[in-house]
């Protein structure tokens, strides 16, 4: 791989501002950018941010701490006028729903072909607004308990600035069943939002910083949360390779349930993060997936266990397995 091509596939969010580079410059990194493209599979560079000032220089909000509702949580916030986003399958939705949930893909409605998530800002604000979500109201997601598109959701949010986004964790149905509300099975009309996306870098992990905590540079932990054929290269998903990053952990994400689909408890998850080797104190974590959408569910309880420095990777597995930089597999070991 060339210094260019790495430059595209590490650098996944960039704001080219012509008054800092002069036009010969700025032409011969876009013609780089723009022809290296095909060589990482990700997006070579975001549309120009055509937003107001004011957008552009709009700060991510502070994150609550919560992260996860009960059903009678996300009734009160729903009396208050929060945003419910439905996040199953579109079929589910239609047929019944929470009244006035709107309905979102969890995943791919957010992602580029490559599963990367879309880097145009305008887009992407634009399908937050599309939801009805406000800068300053809060959002609660809900699916089935091991639907992980509610998770990414829920980063995909963060990772926009908003800072008042819970999920609720358990099934549809426990839902439906603690509340006894009358479904609705028609879309509510929606008010398009005034939200500003003010990107939160500090929860998106890029290739280089991956690379750096292999590499020992970053003091990291990388958490492998994809099931375990996946992790041993067992399971043949159609990328370059197979295997895991070196030094990852393997923890399956579905594991943060029990078998009535319910959310474990924060004693029983602490207790076994910290026996599997997911909680060291001033080390980043890194739970990463295929494309960054069943870890983004492992992002969502550490964030609920009170853990600060968690990153999920984006780029996953797909990213990193389509380059030369170096893979793991238990049988080599």
């Amino acid at each position: 791989m060339t210094v260019t091509q790495s430059l595209v596939c590490t650098t996944r969010r960039m704001t080219m501002r012509p008054t800092l580079l002069n036009r010969s410059w700025l032409m011969l990194l876009l013609l780089a950018f723009v022809t290296a493209a095909s060589a990482c599979g990700g997006t070579a560079v975001e549309q120009d941010d055509t937003r107001p000032e004011s957008e552009r220089n709009a700060e991510p909000a502070p994150l609550n701490s919560k992260v996860y509702v009960t059903a009678q949580e996300l009734q009160q916030f729903a009396n208050e006028g929060a945003t419910i986003i439905d996040a199953r399958a579109l079929e589910d939705y239609e047929a019944g729903h929470f009244p006035g949930a709107v309905h979102t893909d969890g995943g791919k409605a957010w992602k580029d072909d490559n599963g990367f998530l879309i880097t145009d800002v305008v887009e992407a604000q634009q399908k937050v607004r599309d939801l009805g979500i406000d800068r300053d109201r809060k959002v609660v997601i809900y699916a089935d308990a091991r639907d992980s598109g509610a998770g990414r959701l829920f980063w995909t949010l963060e990772y926009f600035g908003h800072g008042e986004v819970y999920l609720y964790p358990n099934d549809y149905s426990a839902l439906k069943g603690e509340l006894a509300f009358e479904e609705q099975t028609d879309a509510p009309s929606i008010e398009e939002g005034d939200f500003v996306v003010a990107y939160r870098d500090s929860v998106l992990a890029t290739r280089d910083e991956v690379e750096q905590a292999v590499n020992g540079d970053l003091e990291a932990i990388l958490i492998d949360t994809r099931r375990e054929g996946e992790f041993n290269g067992t399971e043949d998903r159609g990328d370059p390779r197979q295997g895991y990053i070196p030094g990852a952990v393997w923890y399956y994400y579905e594991n943060v349930w029990d078998e009535n689909n319910e959310l474990r408890s924060k004693e029983a998850l602490r207790t076994e993060f910290d026996e599997v080797g997911l909680l060291q104190e001033n080390a980043v974590l890194l739970p990463y997936c295929q494309t960054g959408t069943r870890s983004a569910t492992i992002y969502a309880v550490l964030r609920w266990l009170g853990v600060d420095n968690a990153q999920n990777y984006d780029g996953s597995w797909v990213e990193w397995s389509d380059s030369e930089l170096p893979i793991e597999q238990p049988q080599n070991q």
